[in-house]
């Protein structure tokens, strides 16, 4: 067995487990985050927060992280070219760019969800800096999601054109 025919599989499943990861991170936050509204003590939302902020940290980022270098290596041993300007580099492109916003600004968001939650206990709730956090840290993970998402399923689902014809070859065929 060649080490293509090895590496590609390991690597395609590599992928698929950390996009797997990335994705199934996002709504678990997302759901932290909806139940983080419904807390009843302060203890119980330091809890809510701390678990968003491990689950950010040990498995969104490192999917994160993993999904971009699976799918370059992936890439390189399928000998697809990287920086070719076609599906595969729009996709890296949006890859890197969803990384940047979770890491620029959603993760901070969700950082400062509890940092304020062990401020102020439950009076944290009629504060409109911690109310104006939550709404835009939400939003934030949930677009996130909504892109890497979409990324996955044009992945999956995107047409596949024979190699050698254009697009439109089919169309303006004499026959």
């Amino acid at each position: 067995m060649t080490y293509a025919r090895l590496s590609i599989p390991l690597l395609r499943t590599l992928h698929l487990l950390s996009i797997s990861a990335w994705i199934g991170g996002g709504i678990g936050v997302l759901l932290l985050l909806l139940l983080d509204c419904r807390t009843e003590s302060a203890a119980e939302l330091q809890v809510f927060n701390r678990v968003i902020a491990a689950i950010d940290d040990c498995i969104i980022a490192p999917g994160a992280v993993a999904t971009l270098a699976s799918g370059i290596l992936l890439a390189r041993a399928r000998r697809l070219p990287v920086m070719s300007g076609g599906f595969f580099s729009l996709k890296l492109y949006c890859t890197a760019g969803a990384i940047a916003y979770g890491l620029f600004f959603v993760a901070p968001w969700l950082e400062k969800l509890l940092v304020y939650s062990r401020l102020d206990d439950l009076a944290v709730f009629d504060d409109r800096l911690y109310a104006r956090t939550f709404l835009v840290g939400a939003c934030g993970s949930a677009l996130q999601g909504v892109v890497v998402f979409v990324l996955l399923l044009v992945s999956v689902i995107r047409p596949r054109m024979p190699a050698g014809k254009p697009r439109g070859a089919a169309l303006h065929s004499p026959v």
